[in-house]
């Protein structure tokens, strides 16, 4: 059984991943689809991260704002 970790845990239902390599390895998107399944099956929010959100845009405010405005409370 295969065992996976996150990048990054906002929340005890909300995990952020940054994929960085995908389209570049096939294993690699394999296991991005096996954590979108566990994330679902586990009812948590996954929010996905990939090179074209950092650069040359920065859409990181956009994918992460209802998260972090939450976060601050408001």
């Amino acid at each position: 059984k295969a065992k996976f970790t996150t990048d990054f845990k906002i929340d005890p239902d909300i995990f952020v991943e940054f994929f960085g390599l995908a389209g570049v390895q096939k294993t690699y998107d394999k296991n991005i689809q096996k954590k979108r399944l566990l994330a679902k099956e586990m009812n948590y929010r996954l929010i996905e991260i990939y090179p074209d959100d950092i650069y040359p845009k920065n859409k990181l405010p956009i994918l992460l704002g209802d998260v972090l405005c939450r976060a601050a409370g408001n």
